[in-house]
C-alpha cells in the first residue's frame, strides 16, 4: 500500500520489495489508491521507478482526478488505464453485461481493459461470456501484448 505521506525512499522501497515477491511481474496497477493516484509527486515516483524496471502501469480510473496519464506523458512511457470494471456489482447479469459493453468497445477502438476480482461471480460469467465474445471477434490477450501495441503505435494508449 501506498500512502501519499510517503517520501520518495519509502515508495521505491515498498516498490522493490513488491517486485521481489512477484518477479514476473509485468505491470503495476492500483487497487485503493484513488487518493495516490492523484497524487502527481507520489506517482511520478511509481512511474519512474516502473519505467526503470521496465513495468508499466494500468490505471483502474477509481477516480477522474488521476494524474497517472499526465505523468507517464511527460515521462515518456504509456499509462494503460482500464475501460470497463466488470463486477461493480457481484451479480452475473451484471457482469455479462459488461462483458458485453467490453467487446464494443474493443472492437470500436482495436482492444479494451478490464478489471474485475476474484469472485465467484465473475468467474462464472466469465465461463458463460467469454466464449461469445470470442464469437464477436473479441480475442482476450495478456495486457502485456496490448502495452506492446501501445509502444508500437498499433494502439493509443495515455501518451
Amino acid at each position: 500500500m501506498l500512502l501519499t505521506y510517503m517520501d520518495r525512499r519509502t515508495i521505491i522501497n515498498k516498490l522493490s520489495a513488491e517486485l521481489k515477491r512477484v518477479p514476473y511481474a509485468v505491470a503495476a496497477n492500483n487497487h485503493m489508491g484513488s487518493k495516490f493516484t492523484s497524487y502527481e509527486r507520489g506517482m511520478k515516483v511509481v512511474l519512474q521507478f516502473l519505467y526503470q524496471n521496465r513495468l508499466f502501469f494500468v490505471d483502474s480510473k477509481t477516480t477522474g482526478k488521476s494524474v497517472s496519464c499526465k505523468v507517464g506523458k511527460e515521462l515518456g512511457w504509456p499509462v494503460l488505464k482500464r475501460d470497463v470494471f466488470l463486477d461493480n456489482t457481484k451479480n452475473e447479469r451484471y457482469i455479462l453485461n459488461q462483458l458485453q459493453e467490453l467487446a464494443k468497445i474493443a472492437l470500436k477502438k482495436g482492444y479494451a481493459i478490464a478489471i474485475g476480482h476474484p469472485h465467484i461471480s465473475t468467474y462464472r460469467a466469465l465461463v458463460k461470456g467469454l466464449p461469445k465474445l470470442d464469437k464477436m471477434g473479441v480475442k482476450v490477450v495478456p495486457i502485456e501484448r496490448i502495452f506492446q501495441g501501445v509502444l508500437d503505435g498499433e494502439f493509443t494508449g495515455c501518451i
